[in-house]
């Protein structure tokens, strides 16, 4: 470990996301996300805890569900679009960030659909907002706060050279379930 790191465990955290949307029924499940400059998206802990989620539970995977949008919401728009149009829609839409899949919900809205009678979304980060998106957005909640103490706490140490040996130090995320959605029944 050449640096501290201070976070989350991202495997964890899209493991608890992957393991609700299965547990729900959801077999058709897309993920629509963004990627770093120098991290394609099937290089993410994201995409790879999506494939051997689906893998575990005999789910084939379909390239077609999964959408890199570059963190950019007009884009996330349009693949939703590009989603909910092909002859077997998802079921559900696993969006990266709660931003996005406020994006994502007010496309399906704007195409006459509802979540999560027609289709599911869940995101990502907890947002203050998300408890009061038209439903309610189940997400993963990060310990961002805690996250950014511990850096700063970390960084003063560093700063007045008590760092001692380098640390890793990852907080825990909790699943946030809420009313955008269902139980899947087939």
């Amino acid at each position: 470990q050449e640096y501290d790191c201070i976070g989350f465990d991202h495997y964890s955290a899209n493991w608890q996301v992957m393991h609700c949307l299965i547990n729900h029924g959801y077999q058709r499940i897309a993920l629509i996300s963004g990627t770093s400059p120098n991290e394609p998206l099937s290089d993410t802990f994201r995409l790879l805890c999506y494939r051997e989620a689906l893998r575990r539970a005999g789910i084939p995977f379909d390239s077609n569900l999964v959408k890199d949008c570059l963190w950019d919401m007009e884009l996330c728009a349009r693949q939703t679009r590009e989603l909910m149009s092909l002859p077997e829609p998802p079921e559900v839409i696993f969006a990266g960030s709660d931003s996005l899949a406020s994006s994502v919900l007010s496309t399906i809205y704007s195409m006459g659909l509802r979540c999560p009678d027609d289709v599911g979304v869940i995101g990502f980060n907890n947002i203050p907002l998300s408890a009061h998106m038209v439903p309610p957005l189940t997400t993963v909640s990060i310990p961002t706060r805690d996250i950014g103490i511990a850096a700063v706490q970390r960084m003063m140490e560093l700063v007045r050279g008590k760092g001692g040996a380098k640390r890793k130090i990852l907080f825990p995320t909790r699943l946030m379930e809420r009313q955008s959605l269902k139980r899947v029944t087939k």
